[in-house]
C-alpha cells in the first residue's frame, strides 16, 4: 500500500459548507416564523432557490472533488487509483507552491522508487478534444434532450507542465534538483479522449497505477531522492507530515 499524506480535499470542503450555508437559514427561517411570518416565508424561499442553485464555478467544485476522490482512492478503491500503489510509492495531495506572483495547485505528487510525478486530474464527461499547446480544450456534452453542446476547459497540460515549473524551481531554492514527470489523468469513467500527439501522458484512470508502476523517468540517480523531496517539501511547510494508511 503506498503511504497517503493526505489533506481533507478542499473542493469537498467548500461544499460542506454550502450545506452548513443552508443549515443555517433553514434554522433562521425557523426561529423567525414565530416573530414573523412573511419574512420566515421569504427566508424558506430563499434557502429552497440557493438550495437549487448552483454556478459553474460549484459544479466545476464538485465534479473536481469526485475525480480527485476517484483518483486517489477513498473512500472506494477504484481500478488505477494511487492507493493500489505499492509501500515504495509516497503520494501527497493538493500542494500549494508559490508561482512568481501567485501560486499553482498541484492535485497529486507521487514519488516512487522509478521517479516522480505531478499529476492533473480533469473529470470531464463527453468527448475531449484539443492539441498539446492550445490555450483551451474543448468538452462536447449531450443534454438530456438529445442536444450536443461544447464548453472550454482549461488545458490540463499547460497546468501540469507549470506546476511542475514551478515545483522544481522552489525544489531547487531548498537544495533539490530533478526530473518531474507530468501526468495527466481523464477520471470520469465516460470521458472519451480525442487528442492530438502530447509530450505528457494523457491517461484513463485504470491505466494510471500500471503506468506509475512502469514508468523509467530520468530524474532517480540516486535511491534517496525520493526522501531528499519529502524532506523539503516538509522544510517549506507544503505538505502534511502525518500520513494515513492506504487501502488495498
Amino acid at each position: 500500500m503506498a503511504t497517503l499524506h493526505i489533506r481533507p480535499n478542499r473542493l469537498r470542503q467548500d461544499a460542506v459548507s454550502r450545506r452548513r450555508i443552508l443549515f443555517a437559514g433553514f434554522i433562521a427561517a425557523a426561529l423567525t416564523i414565530l416573530i414573523h411570518p412573511v419574512s420566515a416565508l421569504l427566508g424558506f424561499a430563499v434557502v429552497i432557490v440557493f438550495s437549487r442553485t448552483r454556478t459553474p464555478a460549484e459544479e466545476a467544485k464538485r465534479h473536481g472533488a469526485e475525480g480527485e476522490d476517484l483518483v486517489l482512492g477513498i473512500p472506494e478503491v477504484a481500478p488505477g487509483s494511487l492507493v493500489t500503489l505499492p509501500g515504495s510509492f509516497t503520494v501527497f495531495n493538493q500542494l500549494i507552491v508559490p508561482f512568481d506572483r501567485g501560486s499553482c495547485e498541484i492535485d497529486f505528487l507521487v514519488l516512487g522508487p522509478n521517479g516522480i510525478f505531478v499529476i492533473e486530474v480533469k473529470h470531464h464527461h463527453g468527448v475531449i478534444t484539443g492539441e498539446e499547446h492550445d490555450g483551451s480544450w474543448i468538452q462536447f456534452k449531450q443534454s438530456r434532450m438529445g442536444h450536443v453542446y461544447a464548453n472550454p476547459m482549461r488545458n490540463p497540460v499547460a497546468q501540469v507542465k507549470r506546476a511542475i515549473f514551478g515545483l522544481k524551481r522552489y525544489l531547487v531554492l531548498h537544495g533539490v534538483s530533478t526530473w518531474i514527470q507530468g501526468v495527466v489523468v481523464l477520471s470520469h469513467p465516460d470521458c472519451v479522449p480525442d487528442l492530438g500527439p502530447m509530450s505528457v501522458p494523457v491517461l484513463r484512470l485504470p491505466e494510471l497505477s500500471g503506468y506509475l508502476l512502469g514508468a523509467r523517468t530520468a530524474g532517480l540517480r540516486r535511491p534517496d531522492k525520493p526522501n531528499e523531496i519529502i524532506q523539503a517539501l516538509w522544510e517549506a511547510d507544503l505538505a502534511p507530515i502525518r500520513a494515513c494508511p492506504g487501502r488495498a
